[in-house]
């Protein structure tokens, strides 16, 4: 990944909590534009991703009382599943 991508994206993620696509929306400023807003939409999509993976799991694990790490093992088995159905791998 080139550096100046990296860098947006990470800063995109320090800014998180206080901007992005549903709070306060970020403009082309200088030195920026239409790439660098989408590599800083990418890592708040990402983001959210993320945190909705990890509330999943950690729900899982309370339902069917066990670790985090067996709950994320059930959820990635049955996704790879899930996603080999719908290519039509048997």
């Amino acid at each position: 990944m080139p550096e100046k991508e990296r860098l947006t994206k990470k800063f995109a993620m320090v800014l998180a909590n206080d901007i992005g696509e549903e709070t306060d929306i970020p403009a082309p400023d200088v030195n920026t534009g239409l790439q660098e807003m989408a590599w800083m939409s990418h890592a708040w999509r990402m983001t959210d991703r993320l945190v909705s993976a990890y509330r999943q799991i950690a729900e899982r694990a309370k339902a069917e009382k066990t670790s985090l790490r067996q709950a994320a093992y059930e959820n990635a088995i049955e996704r790879v599943v899930q996603v080999a159905l719908e290519r039509g791998v048997q």
